[in-house]
């Protein structure tokens, strides 16, 4: 296109961008729009009527891959540059060359610019901001600021003005001036055209207003009678609504009893979700559901909003048809369920998302439902076992049978025993390491338990030579294997009517935890015994009574004094000299042990009882010392218990299991250093034991002592919608900090307003299905 002989007013240069480019179009629009105001056309006859050629590239020029040409014959024909500035205009060196060209050939007073974006030190560019003596300058412009094309154009009804006058040569406050007063007239004419056309209106409506009083007359009585009805309608409204008011503050009181309950059962997610759809949105929002301050306080308590970080309370409930196993990956990422129908399922223990489920029918999917390390998952039905590779979303029959299954994550590896066989895989790739039969001319039999030593280089298993369980049992044939080698170091034989309650080896003895039918005729009639092995001398070490109760678990641990034998069976805990035999301490009195788990190689267990209560253990103290660990634990039995990253507890006669984890309360955090104004735990609680507790606190709420020790928060009513561990202080700016548990001197929280306790809730909710007994 040859632009040669084409003359522009103005060249406006952008980068091309979205904001930029709308911007470029409205300044573009309102130049070539303007009307110049005929009294300035009176005082300026030279002046053109308006301006009528803008170059803007979009509009000018046609589709070509070389633009510099028509550019620079635009530029050099152009009587006048308008920049559209924005932040990124700087980063164009198309623009900054249009700038500099423009410059050279026409000066810079005759370069305007335009903010669109940003403020001016940051977007107008260097060229227009000094002189061409190098002087800092304010560039002539307009402020053009907009988010949209709407807000642009209302901007440039005015500011383009700043645009125009000079480029008519025109006095900006004379031109706004004249443009005013040519509105002005626009307007009186418009008017006085409406006043005419008002007073024939007038005189119409006059004359009609006398034919139609009677009619008026009628309609006004019509309309007084329509006002009592109303009237009417709306007392009888008040009174539905005053109803319903009081309907929905005696259901929100119920679900909040019934919520109560539900988190005493450990169903803390079903508690919220049935008081979140009973509660209001906000405190203020009066005309539907009112706010009940017992309310507010069973959702803080099923939230552990004020709660100590180091206790665990429920923050999940998995609803199952009678929970049969529950089993916890080694990293606490997942956990799995199998039911009384033969289903097993694992769930993500963060997310709650179902990875995996499998249902092979009623009672076909044997109770021992594993994790191999943190990937992957096993189970065993009546004809095979499975092998689910989670990360992979893969399932492989590993083996024909029923098997027994060991891990050992130090090793990567585990193991298999099935027929008599005993088999290594490799975690990583499932391949097989080695296989070999045990149990020498055993005709029949299988395996009951089997272990790695916590090294991971030997593999203590024991066959029951029988097929079921009841009386024709013929006793327990133990093998020891090198893993390593792959061959059996060790094997032991023991007749006379044994089963096996437990067995563990570290990488020099094995002992066996085996109970002995005393009479065929009571089958509840047993001797229990403990049998240790010293492999490496292919000998028994000793053989001692256990007690009146079966050995549920035992571990090999090095203690201070020498090796020792951690034991336990439902009423006590033992420490065993593993030399020896003999019993060095015995704790108990704690009700029925559940289960008892490592927490770490310095011989520290945690121990939980049927009712949930839970204590730890350390080896050498001979004492059970209470954790106090997890709160809202149901009054019922417990059925199932799991221990990883949380706990995992499902219920005799309940369909559910609750996920516990250690939650610290909402809005905790760790801080370096308290500035003075801050209330310190040690003052806190010198305060409270003093009974000094009495303050008047930010946004309405209000502190005061309840007895020497707890302090409660009310609300802006006065009503109890919190028990306080400790105290509360002020930050600098006002704002209640909530000092709680023993998380450590520095720890806060501050205290959330109803609005925050509601979403908190529901972040928590979101996705949730509550169980099928929950109707709302």
């Amino acid at each position: 296109m040859n632009l040669e002989n084409v003359k522009y007013d103005a060249f406006i240069s952008y980068r091309h961008l979205e904001k930029d480019m709308m911007v470029a179009k409205e300044v573009h629009k309102m130049l070539e729009s303007f009307q110049i105001p005929r009294s300035v056309r009176k005082a300026h006859p030279e002046l053109p009527k308006k301006i009528s050629r803008v170059f803007r590239d979009q509009e000018e020029l046609p589709l070509t891959t070389n633009l510099g040409d028509p550019i620079m014959e635009a530029l050099k024909n152009s009587e006048y540059l308008i920049v559209i500035c924005t932040p990124k205009l700087k980063e164009s060196m198309w623009c900054q060359k249009e700038i500099e060209t423009f410059i050279g050939l026409h000066g810079r007073e005759k370069v305007f610019a335009v903010l669109a974006e940003g403020e001016p030190d940051e977007s107008f560019p260097p060229q227009l901001l000094v002189d061409d003596a190098g002087n800092p300058i304010e560039p002539l412009g307009a402020d053009a600021r907009g988010e949209n094309a709407s807000e642009v154009r209302k901007k440039l009804q005015i500011e383009g003005m700043r645009l125009v006058a000079p480029m008519l040569g025109l006095n900006f406050d004379d031109l706004r001036q004249r443009h005013r007063e040519q509105k002005l007239r626009r307007l009186i004419a418009l008017g006085s055209g409406l006043v005419a056309a008002l007073i024939i209106f007038g005189a119409y409506m006059a004359y009609t207003a006398l034919t139609i009083q009677g009619q008026a007359d009628e309609i006004r009585a019509q309309n007084a009678e329509l006002v009592e009805r109303e009237k009417l309608i709306i007392e009888k409204n008040e009174e539905i609504r005053a109803k319903s008011y009081d309907i929905a503050g005696r259901y929100e009181k119920s679900m909040a009893e019934q919520a109560a309950i539900l988190v005493r059962k450990g169903r803390g997610m079903d508690a919220l979700y049935m008081l979140r759809n009973a509660m209001p949105d906000s405190m203020d929002k009066t005309d539907e559901i009112p706010y009940l301050a017992e309310a507010e306080k069973q959702l803080v308590e099923a939230l552990n909003l004020y709660g100590e970080g180091s206790s665990m309370v429920p923050v999940y409930t998995y609803h199952d048809e009678g929970v049969r196993s529950i089993a916890v990956s080694q990293d606490g990422q997942y956990f799995a369920c199998l039911n009384e129908n033969g289903r097993v399922s694992i769930i993500d223990s963060d997310s709650h998302e179902l990875i995996y489920e499998d249902s092979q029918g009623e009672q076909n999917i044997d109770d021992n439902i594993t994790f191999i390390g943190s990937d992957l998952f096993a189970y065993c039905t009546s004809g095979k076992t499975y092998i689910y590779r989670i990360s992979q979303k893969e399932r492989v029959a590993i083996t024909d049978a029923k098997s027994v299954i060991a891990t050992c994550p130090q090793q990567r590896i585990f193991a298999l025993g099935s027929d008599k066989n005993l088999t290594v895989y490799d975690m990583d790739t499932l391949s097989e390491q080695f296989r070999i039969n045990l149990f020498g001319e055993s005709k029949s039999g299988f395996f009951s338990k089997m272990e790695f030593s916590e090294s991971g280089n030997y593999i203590y298993a024991m066959l029951s030579d029988r097929e079921e369980y009841g009386f024709t049992v013929k006793g327990l044939i133990t093998d020891i294997v090198d893993v390593k080698s792959g061959e059996v170091v060790f094997s032991n034989e023991n007749y006379g009517d044994y089963l096996c309650s437990d067995i563990s080896c570290d990488d020099e003895m094995a002992i066996c935890s085996i109970a002995k039918l005393k009479d065929v005729t009571n089958g509840s009639l047993y001797d229990y015994e403990l049998h240790a092995y010293d492999f490496r001398a292919k000998k028994e070490k000793w053989a001692k009574k256990a007690g009146s109760d079966s050995v549920k678990s035992l571990d090999v641990v090095e203690g201070d004094s020498g090796k020792l034998i951690f034991a336990w069976n439902s009423s006590v805990a033992m420490e065993i000299d593993a030399e020896t035999g003999e019993t060095k301490s015995s704790v108990g009195g704690v009700g029925t042990i559940r289960d008892c788990v490592k927490l770490s190689n310095s011989g520290t267990y945690f121990v939980a009882t049927n009712y949930g209560e839970t204590y730890g253990y350390l080896l050498g103290k001979e004492s059970l010392y209470n954790f106090n660990y997890i709160k809202y634990v149901p009054t019922i039995q417990m059925k199932n218990f799991a221990f990883s990253r949380g706990v995992y507890m499902s219920f005799l006669n309940e369909d559910y299991i609750t996920q516990y984890r250690a939650v610290p309360g909402k809005n905790m955090e760790e801080i370096d250093e308290l500035p003075e104004e801050y209330l310190s735990l040690y003052d806190a609680k010198k305060m409270i034991d003093d009974g000094e507790i009495s303050y008047d606190l930010p946004n309405g709420y209000k502190l005061r002592k309840k007895n020497a020790t707890i302090p409660e928060l009310l609300n802006e009513k006065g009503e109890v919608i919190a028990t306080l561990l400790y105290c509360v202080g002020y930050d600098e700016n006002e704002n209640v900090l909530l000092f709680t548990g023993s998380a450590g001197r520095n720890s806060k929280s501050r205290i959330a307003s109803y609005d925050e306790i509601i979403q908190y809730a529901d972040e928590m909710l979101e996705g949730y299905v509550p169980a099928a007994d929950i109707d709302m």
